[in-house]
């Protein structure tokens, strides 16, 4: 009963389809649902700055008036120290979260078939700003990006390749929808959020691809931060006094030097997860982008799987396309164009 009545609630007429959209989008929901664990009000927690600075200014950006409310700082340790210093990044940052995470916590209403049935034109309203959100997240990625999970070049070109996708795939559903192709327009918004998903697939990819260069790289691997960065993230975190002599006892060529000798002085740092953040910030910069990679090759697949799996639906929707078409008189302008 309980089984029956979820069914007529959402619209899905199979229990395999309601299981689908369960573990597929409601998982990217309550992924987008939980960032908002990240929001803080007021100054006192903002993202990567010490004492309520952002690039040396208070405050930074944020909604609201003087008590602000924005989001806390990036996950990786190594971000930390540029979202604080320079103003574009940590703009970029804030106005990107502020549109991908109410786009993630919306985009199960418009998968619902209950929607597209009994509330067509709020679907529709809710199909465009999803499709804003979403360009304003790619625009906003790409700002960040030069810093982002230390701004490597495969991050790079995972991150330019997803916004190219994604763009590309909405402006075909969005086409498709315009020439009444319900069909096309089904298949398109589907590859869109499959692509955009990937965010949260190379997060679950890290996992692996981290045990497996332990297991596989018994000598490991090397990644370089600036003694700026490294400095920072020991007072960012407010660890202890020991711990940060600890840190100048590895790190030698960090110590006493002035803010700018500390920009351009490099060294070497262990990439692995530890409680050490350089060594930790290290590793999840090497891994991000390999780790985008295949998480964006699974979701196309698995999209396309989709795909092939439902061709009962896209046959449906093209009868009822085609037929929309006739009624608009489209459909013989099409074919007079043929002949």
């Amino acid at each position: 009963m309980a089984k029956f009545s979820l069914l007529r609630l959402t619209g899905f007429t199979k229990t395999s389809n309601l299981i689908m959209f369960i573990l597929t989008v409601g998982t990217f929901a309550y992924f987008s649902a939980y960032q908002l664990t990240y929001l803080r009000v007021g100054d006192s927690e903002l993202s990567g700055g010490l004492n309520g600075t952002v690039g040396g200014v208070k405050g930074g950006w944020g909604l609201g008036g003087e008590k602000k409310i924005r989001w806390a700082s990036p996950k990786s340790a190594g971000e930390v120290y540029w979202f604080s210093k320079v103003k574009m990044l940590d703009m970029g940052m804030q106005i990107h979260l502020w549109s991908v995470v109410p786009a993630g916590i919306l985009l199960p209403l418009q998968f619902l078939p209950i929607m597209r049935r009994k509330y067509m034109y709020a679907h529709k309203l809710a199909g465009r700003l999803l499709f804003i959100l979403l360009m304003i997240g790619n625009m906003t990625a790409l700002m960040m990006v030069k810093r982002s999970f230390g701004g490597t070049i495969d991050t790079h070109a995972f991150t330019s390749a997803l916004a190219f996708a994604t763009t590309v795939s909405t402006y075909k559903a969005w086409s498709s929808i315009r020439n009444l192709h319900i069909d096309q327009h089904r298949a398109w918004v589907l590859r869109t959020w499959a692509y955009a998903c990937s965010i949260l697939s190379l997060r679950i990819a890290m996992y692996p691809i981290v045990i497996t260069y332990r297991i596989f790289q018994t000598t490991g691997y090397k990644y370089v931060h600036s003694c700026a960065e490294i400095i920072y993230m020991y007072t960012y975190k407010q660890l202890s006094s020991s711990s940060i002599s600890a840190m100048y006892e590895r790190y030698p060529s960090c110590v006493n030097l002035t803010a700018e000798a500390a920009k351009s002085t490099f060294v070497v740092v262990n990439a692995q997860m530890t409680e050490n953040p350089e060594e930790k910030s290290g590793i999840i910069n090497l891994v991000f982008g390999a780790s985008g990679v295949i998480g964006f090759l699974v979701n196309a697949a698995l999209v396309e799987w989709y795909l092939s799996s439902t061709r009962e639906e896209d046959e449906r929707l093209r009868k009822y396309s085609s037929m929309r078409r006739k009624a608009m008189g489209w459909e013989k302008e099409e074919v007079k164009k043929n002949a």
